[in-house]
């Protein structure tokens, strides 16, 4: 809702979708780490807190990894929704999305034999497809206006001159790394519930050594996320100006 003002107002002056990549690739990155760094602290603070203080709800306990995992990729959907929005790709993305809650449904009914944990997997999962669909195809329209195609010749897709160029592999990269970071950083919350003692009573409320624990590994994202910001403006404006003088 806060972004999509700005799309419409970019898109308006340029008339260009290369011109949108700072609010869609930026945020992907940005948040992409820094919600990382919030989803660990949260997987060992949070069942603590309602075991204690919520013990009516404890049998939310188990699913609410997975769920969390599911809010993860679900979050960083919407930039790609908006960036297809604005250039009125808003009829193919229901292609993506109405299949992909057709997937949810269908799983969240099959994992249901193996209770809330297993509805939630099947939730996770349809987000995480839902999360690569809207972003990689987002991303295909960016490569192909960066490479510089006319727009009778983008307008029938990702087309030879372009996948040639690697342009498959630059639209579907950014959602690489994203997932990559996240398989490898969401198995230590998993790690850190298992393997570590919670400690003292009062500290323990809110998670004890494992929030300590959790912290460590949320830090260098939170740090990661906050260099990224520049890093990437730097990086987009030069392809722009690449682009331009091309």
């Amino acid at each position: 809702v806060v972004m999509f003002p700005r799309f419409q107002e970019r898109y308006g002056e340029t008339q260009t979708a290369a011109s949108l990549r700072r609010f869609v690739e930026i945020p992907l990155y940005v948040l992409g780490d820094a919600l990382l760094a919030a989803i660990v602290v949260l997987m060992v603070a949070l069942p603590p807190i309602i075991s204690a203080y919520f013990p009516d709800y404890a049998g939310s306990v188990a699913p609410l990894p997975v769920m969390l995992v599911a809010t993860y990729f679900l979050c960083l959907s919407p930039p790609a929704g908006q960036f297809l929005l604005t250039i009125h790709k808003q009829v193919p993305v229901l292609f993506i999305a109405v299949p992909t809650m057709c997937l949810a449904l269908g799983a969240a009914y099959v994992g249901a034999a193996f209770g809330l944990v297993g509805m939630a997997f099947g939730v996770a999962s349809a987000s995480f497809v839902l999360f690569v669909g809207i972003n990689v195809y987002a991303f295909s329209h960016l490569v192909q206006e960066t490479a510089g195609l006319p727009p009778d010749v983008r307008a029938g897709g990702l087309p030879r001159e372009v996948r040639s160029r690697g342009g498959w592999w630059q639209a579907v990269r950014p959602v690489l790394d994203v997932s990559a970071t996240a398989a490898i950083v969401f198995p230590f919350g998993w790690v850190i519930n298992a393997a570590i003692a919670t400690g003292p009573r009062p500290f323990a409320v809110v998670g004890g050594w494992r929030l300590l624990a959790a912290t460590v590994v949320a830090i260098p994202l939170l740090a990661r996320a906050a260099g990224r910001v520049r890093a990437l403006s730097r990086t987009i404006d030069q392809r722009d100006t690449t682009a331009r003088s091309g």
